[in-house]
């Protein structure tokens, strides 16, 4: 937790855990300030694509990442400017 983006927190607590299965139809995950859809867009050479879409308060946002199976992906979703949602993925 001495990482991005660990480190510009004091204070952390695991909210909830999903186990998803990864494939070109969308899975959802909800989370404490909305949900969470994720898709696989390709895998190729051991890695994996994959899209994300947060819905919050009537708002999308979208966020892509490639990975490795068992490499982590973070990100930051802020709510407040003292509070903050780190959303972790690993493909599996």
């Amino acid at each position: 937790m001495r990482q991005p983006p660990f480190n510009a927190f004091g204070e952390y607590r695991v909210v909830s855990r999903s186990t998803l299965p990864l494939a070109t139809a969308p899975s959802t995950a909800r989370l404490p300030n909305g949900s969470a859809t994720i898709t696989l867009r390709d895998q190729t050479d051991g890695r994996y694509a994959v899209s994300v879409a947060f819905a919050q308060g009537g708002s999308t946002s979208t966020i892509e990442f490639v990975a490795r199976a068992g490499e982590p992906f973070f990100t930051v979703r802020s709510s407040r400017p003292d509070r903050a949602l780190v959303v972790g993925f690993i493909v599996r």
